[in-house]
């Protein structure tokens, strides 16, 4: 097979030049598009507060980066995706059939809201990479001084190793959930943050020198919530808080046991000032 050289990106995308219509004069048949499409053409505006909207299927024949601003409607395509900063609501897709990866790889935090489909993997690797109801197609993996966090879905594993942050707020994975050497995240500052992560009936959990940071802020934070649910494997405990360790959060004291549930696998925190419980699987 011919060996090609990699294509060349542009260091800067210029906004201008790239807005108007588009039409297509040639094409491949496209997965995402009806059979015998026919007379495609695509539109992109530039609006009034900085947002680029997509309104089509895009596909770039190179790497799609993005440091501010926002990305809106449609779906792109691209060889790979390297986000620093800023927030796509658009649909992030294979480059045509092929598999391609999302990197976050610098500081600030970029947002995902869309029904992603790329199937290649994301790698975080500084920075935050925020899901805000948002879905993901792929594997995750935080390493570093990287940090996934926010509301959502993953349909496959989450990885956190070496440094990394794992901070879900309401998140659903699809296999499994791995914390390495890493730091998982629980936040609660409202009654109504009751569940935290949805696992599912085949899904192993393992915390292998793990830290758990619980915050609890607020006076009506709530008094019991799940945080890792339905798995049916947990192997290993958080460093910092082994069997029996009692802690403080918001002037209340806390009671952490591994052996809870019906299951005797739920993880499960007792607040032993008011008798509630403050539940972890």
């Amino acid at each position: 097979m011919t060996e090609h050289p990699p294509l060349k990106t542009v260091a800067d995308l210029k906004l201008p030049r790239y807005l108007g219509t588009w039409y297509e004069i040639a094409r491949l048949p496209m997965r995402h598009e009806p059979e015998g499409c026919t007379d495609v053409s695509a539109h992109y505006t530039l609006l009034d507060n900085g947002t680029l909207d997509l309104d089509a299927n895009a596909v770039l024949a190179g790497e799609f980066k993005l440091n501010g601003g926002e990305v809106a409607n449609g779906s792109l395509g691209a060889f790979s995706f390297n986000l620093r900063a800023g927030a796509i609501s658009a649909e992030l897709a294979d480059y045509l059939s092929h598999p391609v990866n999302l990197y976050k790889t610098t500081d600030g935090t970029a947002v995902l809201s869309g029904a992603n489909t790329y199937t290649g993997n994301t790698f975080v690797e500084d920075g935050t990479l925020q899901l805000d109801g948002g879905s993901i197609a792929g594997a995750v993996h935080v390493k570093d001084n990287g940090t996934l966090s926010g509301n959502g879905e993953i349909a496959r594993t989450v990885l956190c190793f070496d440094g990394g942050t794992f901070a879900p707020g309401e998140m659903k994975l699809g296999r499994h959930l791995s914390v390495q050497n890493a730091t998982l995240r629980a936040s609660v500052s409202s009654a109504a943050a009751s569940e935290i992560l949805f696992t599912n009936p085949e899904a192993r959990v393992v915390l292998d020198n793990a830290e758990l940071d619980i915050v609890i802020s607020g006076a009506n934070a709530a008094q019991k919530f799940t945080l890792v649910k339905d798995a049916v494997f947990v192997e290993g405990e958080f460093n910092n808080l082994p069997e029996g360790a009692k802690f403080t959060r918001n002037n209340r004291r806390f009671h952490i046991t591994y052996q809870a549930g019906a299951s005797g696998r739920d993880i499960a925190i007792d607040c032993i000032q008011t008798g509630a419980l403050f539940m972890v699987r």
